[in-house]
């Protein structure tokens, strides 16, 4: 394995070697293998629907929080000691158990709240994954994903973390709150309501989390022209995802070696050009230059994101591809907006109910307006505590 040297770069011979391995760009023909599967407005818009969907199938359980949470909420101020400070010296102290009583619940709220947001970040990764599979098939690469994904994603610990975080808040609901006296029996099945929207969404999400769900299948794909179809598959190189990374990041260290060379500002390639400049990566064996720092990867953005928003990709295609992507970035800011909103109203319910702070801070109409209204949230017991608090 080796760099890839800026003598070796030929960009007329990329060109033809291109025009002739890859298959044209025209609506019939990508129509005939495809569908409308590659189409970025299809993309963008089938992953905002299912990103929807799949969000709104734990919305069962922040719903019955906020309809029986004063039932099921331990109250952890139960455990405080007063002749502690803020953190405890000694190590005995039931302030302690109000620490992880306070997290442990506040996991619990939140987990359906994270969930939804988690969802939207997972679809808009099977939408940069679908598309480069795509771009990939019709450029001779056989793409393959790495398989169960999620088991090598920060994200899926995080969440696994949270929800371990969460599950501990049961013990703290059978001792200290206002469903103490039920039985194991009656306590799980009431909680059946909050656990079963949640293992849905898990199971869905999870599910959908690797993009082979999300590809057109084989016999769609050759059922529109068998002998164009086959004629691809059969020319066709396979390529592992870490040796397409690899041949990736090799190319565009290339690229950007012979624009130094030539003073210009970039290579500008099209999409058939880049991908066969990567395969030709891949085929030599070249590796991209080491980083200074290992850890510097970590910093690196998702691979298949720098792929598809490469600089030196410059055609109709990928401009279409990206002008579509600003929809489902919209979409992403739209939802981080509504998380941060139900965030700090979810924290500030639970902080009344734990008597950290003595009212009610306006920040403005709170989910529970939307779910119910502002006359019943006035009779919930987290507002009537505020006021008992605020008199005492």
């Amino acid at each position: 394995m080796r760099e890839l040297a800026v003598d070796e770069f030929d960009l007329d011979d990329l060109r033809r070697r291109a025009k002739s391995t890859s298959l044209e760009y025209d609506d019939e023909v990508e129509g005939q293998l495809l569908g409308v599967q590659n189409r970025p407005w299809f993309l963008v818009l089938y992953c905002i629907g299912m990103a929807v969907i799949n969000g709104s199938t734990v919305a069962g359980a922040y719903f019955f929080l906020i309809v029986a949470g004063d039932s099921v909420t331990p109250r952890c101020y139960a455990f405080h000691d007063h002749a502690d400070s803020f953190i405890p010296d000694d190590p005995d102290s039931e302030t302690w158990s109000e620490w992880l009583c306070n997290i442990s619940t506040f996991c619990f709220w939140t987990y359906p709240v994270i969930g939804p947001l988690v969802v939207i970040f997972v679809f808009w990764k099977n939408l940069l994954d679908a598309r480069l599979y795509y771009e990939c098939l019709m450029n001779r690469i056989l793409l393959d994903f790495r398989a169960y994904s999620y088991v090598f994603s920060p994200t899926f610990w995080f969440l696994v973390l949270y929800g371990l975080t969460a599950l501990f808040s049961l013990v703290y609901i059978k001792s200290a709150s206002a469903s103490g006296e039920k039985t194991y029996k009656d306590l799980i099945y009431g909680l059946l309501a909050y656990f079963t929207p949640v293992g849905v969404f898990l199971f869905v999400l999870f599910s959908e989390w690797t993009v082979d769900w999300n590809v057109v299948s084989l016999h769609r794909y050759c059922h529109g022209d068998k002998k164009k179809a086959a004629e691809l598959l059969s020319k066709g190189s396979f390529v592992t995802e870490d040796e397409f990374v690899r041949a990736f990041e090799a190319a565009t260290d290339l690229l950007k070696r012979v624009a130094e060379e030539q003073n210009l500002p970039v290579i500008e390639l099209t999409t058939p050009e880049m991908f066969r400049l990567v395969l030709d990566a891949y085929e030599k064996g070249a590796v991209p230059p080491s980083p200074w720092c290992s850890c510097m990867k970590i910093f690196n953005s998702y691979w298949v994101n720098r792929v598809m928003f490469c600089r030196h990709l410059q055609d109709d295609r990928s401009r279409s591809f990206r002008s579509w992507s600003w929809l489902y970035t919209l979409f992403i800011v739209v939802a981080s907006l509504v998380f941060v909103w139900t965030m700090v109203h979810t924290a500030q319910d639970l902080m009344l109910f734990q008597r950290a702070i003595p009212g009610r801070i306006y920040l403005g109409p709170s989910p529970i307006d939307i779910v119910s209204n502002r006359r019943a949230f006035d009779e919930s017991p987290f507002h009537s505590f505020s006021n008992i608090w605020r008199r005492n």
